[in-house]
């Protein structure tokens, strides 16, 4: 019913997924999220016409941009103008999927493609992938899902033994997605191959100096907090993955450090940004 919403929605059509009650479950289950950095899910069900033949579908908010195109357009050789603001959006990101962590929820294809801005809030989109545990230490399906520069070693690289834990799969696509914002997408390869890829068959060592030179050469303020915050997110082993909330943590100190670097007579006391 086209006159159920007041703005303009997304209608996706769902061709290859016949309609069980997974299907109706998990798109309700979608719909009770609600959190600003999260895409509402509005509807669900299935349509039928002469005209298109039958098809499901879901229906969401629609964003008015998706962050990797903002960064083809904000993108120049000199990223480290707008680290604060890649920090204060990757921020709203981060908030997103500890929510969505807290309900046990896990994402599985986090990039930058998958998140857009609709009146001022970044929100996570395309949830189509998602999985659901009844604990936060359950592991989850091998199934190989996600983007092949974003997906952890556990899901894509063969000779990978690490239990496959939601939350570290989002965590290790965060770190990707950060070192994407604040340098450019060509740092996601290393010799021709995913940084997975290096991290499980070269050293783990090389990866993390591949991260650090590249974040160096974009990054003016606080090169090394950013190191280490995306290296301690791209790790081989999924244990040593910060958490969603841990992330909040560290980039509310880094934002720290590059206001008292941009205003050093003055220090600022952060509120943290954990919520």
């Amino acid at each position: 019913n086209r006159n159920q919403f007041t703005e303009e929605v997304v209608v996706k059509k769902v061709y290859d997924t016949p309609e069980t009650e997974d299907f109706h479950e998990s798109n309700k289950l979608l719909q009770k999220l609600d959190h600003s950095n999260i895409i509402k899910y509005l509807d669900h069900g299935k349509f039928d016409s002469p005209e298109t033949g039958e098809f499901l579908y879901i229906v969401t908010e629609k964003g008015d941009e998706d962050l990797a195109r903002y960064l083809k357009e904000r993108q120049t050789n000199h990223a480290n103008d707008n680290l604060q603001e890649m920090l204060e959006i990757f921020v709203q990101l981060v908030r997103g999927v500890a929510f969505i962590h807290s309900q046990n929820i896990y994402h599985r294809d986090i990039k930058p493609a998958n998140v857009v801005v609709r009146k001022n809030d970044w929100k996570i989109i395309d949830f189509e992938d998602y999985a659901k545990t009844d604990t936060q230490d359950e592991s989850i399906s091998a199934q190989k899902v996600g983007t092949e520069y974003y997906m952890a070693p556990q899901i894509c690289i063969r000779g990978c033994k690490d239990r496959i834990l939601g939350n570290s799969l989002d965590s290790y696509s965060l770190g990707c997605t950060l070192l994407e914002m604040i340098t450019d997408s060509s740092s996601l390869t290393l010799n021709g191959n995913t940084l997975a890829y290096n991290l499980v068959k070269n050293e783990e060592s090389d990866v993390h100096n591949h991260i650090r030179k590249v974040i160096g050469e974009k990054v003016a303020m606080s090169k090394q907090s950013c190191g280490d915050l995306v290296c301690n997110l791209i790790q081989k082993s999924a244990a040593k993955r910060l958490t969603a909330r841990c992330v909040l943590v560290s980039v509310d100190k880094i934002l720290q450090e590059i206001s008292v670097m941009k205003n050093p007579t003055r220090s600022r006391r952060g509120k943290c940004m954990v919520q």
